[in-house]
């Protein structure tokens, strides 16, 4: 990838989703992208800086622009995440009601009650709620859950209506299994308040 300085606004958006750190800052103010370091998100979803460069700066080589699926991202492992605050309410305090991420779920969340047929992308990368968080730049990838994917029986990449998405885990996913990764019985109380009386969430034992 390379940046057309002509068309560069300079934001910076792009410095801050590059989780190589591929993309450097000039002492004049100007970008350009580290080759040896810019593996063109081989490993994510989408070419991270072109889908948050909204002058279009960011191309091929050739000039060309990949496309790019703008249908709203949720990582794997931020499906649990949702189905907790969306569970919470806020009620419990234990998602801060004020930070960036809650408003991103949020949105979904509320984009999925105006819509029955919202539709959102589970990704193996980063998603909306990831767009500027620091930890890109400390290496986060390994929080994509593959568990997530053979468990939804879905591929990386899939795209689902959100609340087909809370069928598959109310159906799919269990209490042991959270705990098992991990998860606190206050968060998974959270949960509990969201599934449906009858899910199977309720009684999978593994």
């Amino acid at each position: 990838m390379i940046i057309n300085k002509e068309l560069c606004k300079k934001c910076g958006k792009c410095v801050t989703e590059c989780s190589n750190k591929a993309i450097v800052r000039s002492v004049e103010g100007s970008y350009s992208i580290d080759q040896s370091l810019c593996t063109d998100c081989a490993d994510c979803s989408d070419i991270e800086c072109i889908r948050m460069c909204g002058s279009s700066a960011i191309t091929r080589e050739d000039g060309t622009i990949p496309a790019i699926d703008r249908t709203p991202r949720l990582l794997s492992n931020h499906v649990t995440y949702l189905m907790a605050i969306m569970g919470d309410r806020g009620n419990s305090g234990r998602f801060p009601t004020d930070n960036r991420e809650w408003r991103e779920f949020r949105k979904h969340i509320s984009a999925a009650f105006t819509d029955p047929d919202f539709k959102i992308r589970i990704t193996y990368g980063f998603d909306d709620i990831c767009v500027g968080c620091p930890r890109k730049q400390e290496g986060c990838k390994e929080l994509a859950g593959g568990y997530v994917f053979e468990r939804l029986g879905i591929e990386p990449g899939a795209v689902l209506r959100l609340w087909d998405v809370v069928r598959l885990f109310e159906e799919k996913f269990s209490v042991p299994l959270l705990k098992q990764q991990g998860f606190d019985d206050e968060f998974i109380n959270c949960i509990r308040t969201c599934v449906s009386p009858d899910a199977k969430f309720l009684t999978n034992e593994k």
